[in-house]
């Protein structure tokens, strides 16, 4: 059997102590999780919370600039391959270099 430790407020513990009478605390907290994860209308994975909504337009506008930035980076390769080979195509046509002594650079 799992075991599960929470706080609550003073005032919450107060009202559960109220409304439990003579019952023993972990009996009536048992009865309490039980009878919310049966109730029938009770779809614990389906219920979003406000903060799961602002999460989720942040994944969405995240992704979205992932994307963006993919298209640039393929984009950009691109651009590099083209630029790579307009460098070889130009220095296939220059003529080869002289090999000169350094001493001889005023002839």
């Amino acid at each position: 059997m799992g075991q599960i430790t929470i706080r609550i407020d003073d005032e919450l513990e107060k009202l559960i102590d109220q409304q439990r009478g003579d019952k023993p605390k972990s009996d009536f907290y048992r009865e309490i999780l039980t009878g919310y994860v049966n109730k029938p209308d009770c779809n614990l994975t389906a219920t979003p919370r406000d903060g799961d909504y602002a999460n989720q337009k942040l994944i969405e506008q995240l992704s979205g600039q992932v994307r963006f930035l993919e298209g640039k980076l393929d984009e950009a390769n691109r651009l590099l391959l083209n630029e790579q080979t307009l460098h070889l195509a130009t220095q296939r046509l220059l003529p080869p270099a002289q090999n000169k002594p350094w001493y001889k650079f005023w002839k």
